[in-house]
């Protein structure tokens, strides 16, 4: 059966993450986020070990999905707040709002290019949602895939020279490929009847963490190298866990969980050890995105 989750609602938007690159220091290396907890959904700043949560955006409409440049100095993010969803930038104090997309389609799951001059993002603006990059101006979009189906959620490597991605096109379920950053050389990492997907290369661009429902029962987090070889279980649990996100060394691990009967973020080491709960309250936080 064919599932996406993409919609704009409370409980399935949540929260993105995003580490600044930092030191090891909790308190100055900061996480991006994105929570209901004021009545809408808007984009966050907190310290790494939870604290300190502050606001960026605020405005009546659903802000979202935000992603740290690798500098750390700019967010990518969506907004509704122009009756569809777009891709925004801003600086990481949320000052200088500035809108890269401007069409009729729905644009989602932005990503920096390593030296910050493009977006790689998902757009249904062909119908069908597909792959695009962009230059951070706005011009210079180019469509990567090709598909009457689904390809969602890319994430361009830190070295630059690939960019992974969840795809329908198999049509038994998702799965997950990797390209060129160029949109050549497509080419399936997983290959079951299982969902894999919401796929992020490690620092080192030598991993991939992921998340799949291949056991039969809950999404758990897996991590395999990026040629699909190797895969290993790191979460064990009944409850969902979705949308892993490495930290800026690739030593820990940040995702979703609802194993406390809401939406919680966790963090854990890349071993699946120490996880700890980072957001703890009774507000929709999910959808973690870590750099």
């Amino acid at each position: 059966m064919k599932t996406i989750v993409l919609s704009v609602s409370v409980c399935m938007i949540g929260i993105f993450m995003v580490f600044v690159g930092c030191s090891s220091d909790s308190t100055t290396c900061k996480i991006v986020f994105t929570s209901d907890r004021d009545g809408n959904t808007e984009i966050y700043i907190m310290n790494q070990d939870g604290s300190e949560p502050t606001r960026l955006t605020n405005n009546e409409y659903d802000d979202y999905m935000p992603a740290l440049s690798p500098s750390g100095s700019k967010i990518a993010f969506v907004s509704g707040r122009d009756d569809n969803a777009e891709i925004y930038v801003m600086n990481s104090d949320g000052t200088s709002q500035m809108r890269v997309t401007n069409d009729d389609g729905s644009d989602r799951a932005p990503d920096w290019s390593p030296d910050e001059k493009k977006l790689v993002f998902s757009s249904n603006r062909d119908d069908d949602y597909e792959i695009f990059t962009i230059n951070v101006e706005g011009n210079g979009l180019t469509q990567l895939t090709f598909n009457d189906t689904i390809d969602i959620y890319p994430d361009w490597s830190a070295d630059g020279e690939k960019i992974v991605f969840q795809s329908y096109r198999d049509g038994d379920d998702y799965d997950i490929y990797i390209m060129e950053a160029d949109g050549s050389n497509q080419t399936p990492l997983t290959d079951n009847t299982a969902t894999d997907g919401t796929p992020e290369i490690s620092p080192n661009s030598r991993h991939i963490v992921y998340t799949t429902s291949v056991d039969g029962g809950a999404y758990e987090v897996y991590i395999m190298k990026v040629d699909g070889s190797e895969k290993s279980r790191i979460t064990e649990n009944s409850s969902i866990e979705y949308f892993p996100s490495w930290n800026n060394t690739g030593s820990r691990i940040v995702y979703r969980t609802d194993r406390d009967n809401n939406h919680e973020i966790y963090i854990m080491n890349a071993d699946g050890t120490e996880e700890t709960n980072l957001t703890n309250n009774s507000a929709d936080d999910v959808h973690p995105m870590m750099n």
